[in-house]
């Protein structure tokens, strides 16, 4: 059943169409800041007076294709639409200049959308929206865009920012952190559509897992990294793939995996079968990706998967009852505020703080606009003071698994290099070599920290380093 929906646009749920929706996510996002995940659980997800779903599931796919779309192409889009506007893209009304957008994007990326439907939609959306007056620009604009926008050449004249869809800035910063090449290589991956990654609920259940695809006629090839990881290549969405109501699976990008995998190798390297359990804390664990992994691959394990906010948590306590985990214990707290009756309290802490997330911009294309220089600072200032916590919180001999899914040294190797001298008499790097797959060996730097660009093993970037306590 649909929850209700608090709608900001106070449409009437028994005539709204598919494109007023991405309509009102695409202005909630550019105009206002929303998150994107955020915009479409409340726009794509409306339900009628009796809790049953306004779209089905097609329209709903079609609602995140060209609400996403619309998002991650916008830079480029508003070039294009530049070229033939009698007035720039910015001087625009904020929902003509989002109707132009996810218009344009229809024509010149949805292959399966003719080009006459995405005109003519766009100007019945003008005049529900109050333009009548504006119906005629924006026909004109858009007959235009569909008679010779293709040609428009966003290779070699507008520059990278343009041709990637990306802040000047971004692309600057990308340069100074990763060189020219992998820089690029990181933006052509953002822009294409990566595939689903899944992972069984256990290890040994691989295998039934791979059975269920084929027997489902679904696409899939081995992860690159995990052992226990399946990519979709072509096939339904995963919520109707059979056995993932029933906990069976677990979406999860393999780079994400990671940081449980390294702990599960050093469970298995440190604590002998018939030792008692082992007490985990996730700081951040949202929505609760590696605290599950963990706790589902380690049953000796008692995990206690902490966020900010009851939303969050809400989040993590659906997935732990999906899967039907029994040792995750969750609860509302802030990393930030330190906790007297934790401290030496926990063998291992899971650290993936809060970040500026530029290494998952290909799934959440809203960060390049929601995401500032400032950030990448203050977001540093941040994480030292929930690894001063975590620090407080493990034991003599535990050891603080810290990860961040960005591309920015300070926020990675320069807090790594900050926690290791700042407590340089009492903790040392956990030696992460005997821990990680061997395929990712070469990511390994020299100060103990993996660094995985973004799109290097067609996964999304990240960071991680290890650190225990007692030298």
């Amino acid at each position: 059943m649909a929850k209700n929906r608090n709608l900001s646009d106070n449409f009437n749920t028994k005539n709204i169409t598919a494109r007023q929706s991405v309509l009102a996510v695409v202005n909630a996002v550019m105009e206002n800041g929303s998150f994107l995940n955020d915009a479409l659980s409340e726009y794509a997800y409306i339900s009628d007076d009796n809790g049953e779903y306004v779209f089905d599931r097609r329209d709903r796919a079609f609602i995140k294709a060209l609400s996403e779309g619309t998002i991650e192409r916008c830079i480029t889009i508003d070039y294009i639409i530049n070229q033939y506007s009698s007035k720039p893209v910015n001087k625009l009304k904020p929902y003509i200049r989002d109707i132009l957008r996810m218009s344009v994007y229809q024509i010149l990326y949805m292959d399966k959308v003719p080009d006459n439907a995405a005109v003519n939609e766009a100007v019945k959306l003008t005049v529900k929206k109050g333009y009548q007056g504006l119906k005629g620009f924006v026909n004109g604009v858009l007959r235009n865009i569909a008679r010779s926008g293709r040609d428009v050449d966003i290779d070699s004249k507008a520059g990278l920012s343009v041709k990637y869809s990306m802040p000047e800035w971004i692309i600057k910063h990308f340069e100074r952190e990763l060189g020219s090449k992998a820089a690029r290589e990181a933006f052509d991956y953002f822009l294409k559509k990566p595939d689903i990654t899944v992972r069984p609920d256990k290890p040994e259940n691989i295998e039934k897992l791979a059975k269920k695809l084929q027997n489902q006629n679904i696409e899939y090839k081995q992860g690159s990294i995990i052992p226990y990881a399946l990519r979709i290549t072509k096939g339904t969405s995963v919520s109707e793939i059979e056995g993932f109501s029933q906990g069976e699976f677990v979406v999860q990008d393999e780079s994400s995996m990671l940081p449980a995998y390294i702990i599960c190798e050093y469970i298995k390297d440190n604590y002998p079968t018939s030792e008692s359990s082992i007490n985990v804390l996730d700081m951040c664990a949202a929505p609760g990706g590696k605290v599950l992994y963990l706790a589902g691959y380690e049953e000796r394990v008692k995990c206690i998967a902490r966020d900010v906010t009851e939303s969050k948590v809400s989040k993590i306590e659906e997935n732990v009852k999906r899967l039907g985990i029994k040792n995750v214990l969750c609860q509302v707290a802030d990393a930030l505020v330190f906790m007297e009756e934790d401290k030496e309290k926990y063998d291992i802490i899971i650290a993936d703080l809060p970040c500026s997330g530029l290494g998952v911009i290909a799934k959440k294309p809203d960060i390049k606009y929601n995401t500032t220089e400032t950030d990448l600072t203050s977001l540093a200032d941040i994480q030292k003071k929930m690894l001063d916590n975590a620090f407080s919180y493990v034991k003599q001999g535990g050891i603080i698994v810290f990860s961040t899914c960005t591309v920015n040294k300070k926020e990675n190797e320069d807090n790594n290099a900050w926690f290791l001298e700042k407590y340089q008499e009492e903790v040392s790097g956990l030696l992460l070599e005997k821990y990680i797959p061997e395929g990712i060996k070469s990511c390994l730097d020299k100060k103990n920290g993996i660094v995985i660009p973004p799109g290097k093993y067609d996964t999304d970037g990240f960071y991680i380093t290890a650190f225990k306590k007692g030298v």
